[in-house]
This record gives C-alpha cells, sequence and structure tokens, in this order.
C-alpha cells in the first residue's frame, strides 16, 4: 500500500468534500479527503512547533542608533517577517547575578520589536541600553 505524499508547505483547509451515497467506493473517492486531513495534521504540526522554537540573540551597546528613538537590527537566521515573536528573558539559572540584573534592566528598554526575513528590529523609545544583553525570541520559524 502507497503512502499519501507529505507537502511541503500544507495549508489548513476548514472543509472537506462530503461523501454521498452516490460515490463509488473507490481511492480517487477517498485519498483527496485523506490528504486534506493529513495536510491539516502537518499544518497544525508546525504551527506548534514555530510557536515553540527560540532564538538567543545578543544586542549590543555599541549598536544602537544614535538619537532617540534608539533602534538595533539583528540578524535572526530562521526568523520571518509573518512571524508573531515574543521577547523572552535568556537569563538561566546559571547566569551570574550581576549579568542578570544588567541584562534585565537593558532588555526592559525595549519598547517594541519587527520581525523582518532574517532580521529583527528592536526599538528604544526613551533610554538607550548602555551595555550588552542577550534576549530569546520565541516563535521563531525555522532555527538554522
Amino acid at each position: 500500500m502507497a503512502d499519501l505524499p507529505v507537502t511541503e508547505y500544507p495549508k489548513f483547509s476548514e472543509t472537506m468534500e462530503q461523501i454521498t451515497n452516490k460515490d463509488r467506493a473507490a481511492p480517487d473517492t477517498f485519498n483527496p479527503r485523506y490528504q486534506v486531513l493529513l495536510d491539516n495534521d502537518n499544518y497544525l504540526k508546525q504551527q506548534l512547533e514555530t510557536r515553540t522554537r527560540e532564538a538567543e540573540i545578543t544586542l549590543l551597546a555599541a549598536n544602537w542608533s544614535a538619537a532617540a528613538p534608539y533602534t538595533q537590527t539583528v540578524d535572526v537566521p530562521g526568523l520571518k517577517e509573518t512571524d508573531k515573536v515574543q521577547i523572552m528573558s535568556a537569563v538561566t539559572k546559571d547566569t551570574p547575578a550581576e549579568t542578570s540584573k544588567s541584562w534585565e534592566k537593558m532588555a526592559g528598554m525595549i519598547k517594541a520589536g519587527e520581525a523582518l526575513n532574517g532580521q529583527a528590529v528592536f526599538y528604544c523609545l526613551e533610554k538607550k541600553p548602555t551595555s550588552n544583553f542577550n534576549i530569546k525570541l520565541l516563535g521563531v520559524s525555522e532555527n538554522e
């Protein structure tokens, strides 16, 4: 028995053709419907995986723009402009207390961000970060 093909970029379908009592019980009747179900499963799987992918990035104090709003653009492999990412703390249980305090203070200055294809732009509206710090982005399309 052959497998149905796995669609590379599955799309979610909210509808599927109904089988009637006039349909023949043959592969060409059932396979298109099975394909819709398989594509829906793979689409949902991809969406769940995207929501949990993280990318840790370093924002350098020297790379902020000179005037407010202070901006910095960083490369984020796998990020797409359609991603709906969340900024998270990069602090772990092993991060030294002084580093943690600095990272949290600097990250608190970020007031907005924008996802681009392969890059992210961060905006600090009032204060400019004065030291390097790490953050995580949650919801990056692909880890490369």
